[in-house]
């Protein structure tokens, strides 16, 4: 992470006290001030394209809620029309009940008149005359046969009313079955939105504070810079160590080379200018060689920090202590304990960040280390 790799850039605070630098690692401090710049205005660009993209997806959002809506009103309607035309078909089925049984009763009716008119049609060819109650009944059976040709009538036109009814209920459920899918599907596009809105806000924020760390590494470098241009001055060292090689501050492995590497993503170049040792959480952190402590207390993400001059033109820092064994002004000698590893500051495990300096310019610790 780009954060954690600008961390460095609070170490090279301890240069104010007493350094000398050369033109071109100043030049060097001005290009990585100038990268930091650069990464906080591609991260806003970034921020802009968020906001960009949260604004369309909350326009979208909004129109696809319009769909919920329509399709939710359509899906009732429907609802209602289904309901509706179950109560017709239930009328239409009680009327063709009715009907059909009025039929039969006018049936059974006729079949009665009948009878009796061959009853009477009998007798008359037995007297050989004629009878008004033929007439007469031959009337009555007339009107009940037009009434039961009424009634069929009716029942055919009533069944073909509920095949109607029928079909008209399969397209409101069908009609139904449709709102209701587009319904689900809509509200499954909304929830998908909401959460790309609430990814975008929470890229947003995490940007913004990536902004707000980057613009305080800026604001120390620029400080950092303007005071090493007024304390570019050459003094004379020895540039000698007590030893010929020094012991290692703490036994672990090397877990972050030193060197520069650059970060693809944001095209930033970020420097280790020490090594990072994995040691275990208590282990003795030892001072390299003798010299005079300048500074010892929490510093940024470096955690609990350790600052020795050697007097020699040379200064080494240990960084993410647990404790420190040191006050500021104390003179130390090699491999005296100054601190208990830890893993305070911005760092995932215990560790100790070791750098070494000459005239105030970053050197691999490796080239003095036994």
């Amino acid at each position: 992470m780009i954060m954690k790799k600008y961390k460095r850039v609070f170490i090279f605070i301890f240069l104010i006290l007493s350094t000398i630098i050369s033109s071109e690692e100043l030049n060097e401090k001005e290009q990585e001030l100038l990268n930091i710049k650069s990464a906080i205005e591609k991260k806003k660009i970034d921020i802009d394209k968020f906001d960009k993209q949260k604004k369309n997806a909350e326009k979208d959002k909004n129109q696809i809620k319009k769909k919920v809506n329509q399709n939710s009103k359509k899906a009732e309607k429907f609802k209602n029309e289904e309901l509706k035309i179950k109560d017709k078909i239930g009328k239409t089925e009680i009327e063709l009940s009715s009907t059909t049984s009025k039929i039969s009763q006018l049936e059974n009716q006729c079949k009665k008149e009948v009878y009796q008119l061959m009853l009477i049609d009998y007798k008359s060819l037995v007297y050989k005359k004629s009878s008004v109650e033929q007439i007469i009944l031959t009337g009555i059976i007339n009107s009940t046969c037009a009434e039961i040709r009424k009634q069929s009538d009716r029942i055919s036109s009533l069944s073909k009313i509920r095949t109607r009814q029928e079909k008209d209920i399969k397209d409101s459920r069908w009609l139904k079955i449709v709102a209701r899918k587009n319904l689900k599907k809509y509200n499954k596009e909304v929830t998908k939105l909401e959460k790309k809105i609430v990814s975008y806000d929470e890229k947003k924020r995490k940007f913004l504070k990536e902004i707000k760390e980057l613009e305080e590494n800026a604001k120390a470098m620029e400080s950092l810079i303007a005071k090493l241009k007024l304390e570019m001055k050459s003094q004379e060292y020895s540039f000698e160590f007590s030893t010929p090689k020094l012991k290692w501050p703490c036994e672990g492995n090397i877990i972050r080379q030193y060197g520069k590497l650059k970060n693809k993503e944001y095209n930033v170049y970020v420097v280790n200018n020490g090594i990072d040792i994995s040691t275990p959480e208590g282990t003795e952190i030892k001072a390299i060689d003798d010299g005079i402590v300048i500074f010892s207390e929490r510093f940024g993400h470096s955690g609990k920090l350790v600052i020795i001059d050697h007097q020699n033109g040379f200064y080494s820092s240990y960084a993410h202590n647990k404790s420190l064994l040191v006050s500021k002004g104390d003179k130390i000698h090699q491999q005296q304990p100054i601190a208990i590893s830890g893993k305070t500051g911005k760092v995932n495990e215990p560790s100790l960040h070791f750098e070494l300096r000459k005239k105030g310019k970053p050197v691999n610790p490796m080239d003095y280390l036994e």
